[in-house]
């Protein structure tokens, strides 16, 4: 008999994983391999946590990629530099989160 290698995670742990492939700076095929993960479910999950904001689309009418709906706040701890979220919610109102 084989050995089932799969690993079951939920919702909280892709969420950590995800940050610490922000916080490696490497590459996500990288970090796949380097962690054992299947790149495919990576990017399955990623996009099903990313797409509960703005549902699937990764793209504008005019093909110009747009911004990810998701900003993982525990990725942006680890960073020791600055950093800075900006969220338009209408015409001329801003919400500006800075850290320096």
């Amino acid at each position: 008999m084989g050995i089932d290698r799969r690993v079951h995670r939920d919702e909280a742990a892709w969420r950590e994983i995800f940050a610490r492939q922000e916080a490696s700076g490497l590459r996500r095929s990288q970090f796949c391999r380097q962690e054992g993960i299947n790149p495919g479910v990576f990017r399955r999950w990623r996009e099903k946590l990313n797409g509960e904001a703005q549902g699937p689309t990764r793209r504008s009418r005019t093909g110009s990629k747009v911004a990810e709906p998701f900003i993982d706040m525990g990725a942006l701890q680890t960073v020791r530099s600055r950093w800075e979220v900006r969220l338009e919610l209408a015409p001329g109102v801003v919400l500006s989160i800075a850290r320096s």
